[in-house]
């Protein structure tokens, strides 16, 4: 996970996650009650769902991600009928993730590579390519 420097996470970090994290216990405050909120909606989601939701982080993790643009632009659009559950879901998250802490953000990074070590992967992987392109 690289939020604001963070080293970019292995698939094997979510092993730690009961050790250092009491992400999956009982919660002490917001963040975690968000973070449980996320996590459980996570285990629901469909593969389409969960590809939305990668794009959703690398969007605030690259903020010059230029796909952010075309998005922003196309949720502009009227829609006819009402959001989407899932909609609703990531507007939530939005708001909640911007209130965040980069080592909040990579706590729920860390109990997601535990959960689907692929879509860490993937993200991970992706994060790699952007930075390839800033390089040059």
């Amino acid at each position: 996970m690289a939020f604001q420097g963070v080293p970019s996470l292995s698939s094997s970090a979510g092993a730690r996650v009961n050790a250092n994290s009491t992400i999956l216990g009982m919660s002490t405050n917001n963040v975690e009650k968000e973070q449980q909120c996320v996590l459980h909606w996570f285990q629901g989601w469909s593969p389409y769902q969960k590809q939305e939701f990668l794009k959703f982080l690398l969007d605030r993790a690259i903020p010059q991600n230029v796909d952010t643009l075309f998005d922003a632009m196309h949720s502009l659009n009227v829609c006819d009928g009402p959001p989407s559950i899932f909609q609703c879901q990531l507007k939530l998250m939005g708001d909640w993730f911007t209130e965040w802490t980069d080592k909040e953000r990579n706590i729920l990074m860390t109990w997601l590579a535990g959960r689907d070590p692929a879509f860490v992967d993937k993200f991970n992987e992706e994060m790699a390519k952007a930075g390839q392109m800033v390089q040059g």
